[in-house]
């Protein structure tokens, strides 16, 4: 990527992980950023991935359990979670609203935001 871009979110296509679970992403060279919908008790299952992932919930609460233990992040906390670590994620009573960034990109997901790219149009001059 040698160019500036833009994104609108609503336009690309979602990514349906699980039940209840809705993500929509945008991907550079070295990072990805995604805004992850989880409905009430929605549920990612158990999983790991090389990229290392920062969380930062913007409403209600995600539940992540991580070794067995839940640990209960609301809005406006945060999480780390290093690459490789085995991990699921939980929507609250509420549901929630979360930032993940991943770095490096999540490369599986790039095609989703395809739509996306094109439709955010530049400021009149």
């Amino acid at each position: 990527m040698t160019e500036p871009t833009f994104y609108r979110y609503a336009d690309a296509d979602p990514l349906l992980p699980a039940p209840g679970v809705e993500m929509r992403g945008v991907y550079g060279e070295g990072a990805s950023v995604n805004i992850v919908h989880l409905g009430p008790g929605a549920l990612v299952p158990e999983h790991s991935h090389p990229h290392e992932q920062i969380g930062v919930v913007l409403e209600g609460v995600q539940i992540m359990i991580i070794d067995g233990t839940e640990h209960h992040v609301g809005r406006h906390e945060a999480y780390v979670i290093p690459g490789g670590v085995l991990h699921a994620g939980m929507g609250g009573p509420e549901g929630c609203v979360a930032i993940d960034v991943f770095v490096p990109t999540r490369e599986e997901y790039r095609s989703a935001a395809a739509p996306a790219l094109s439709s955010m149009p530049a400021a009149a001059e």
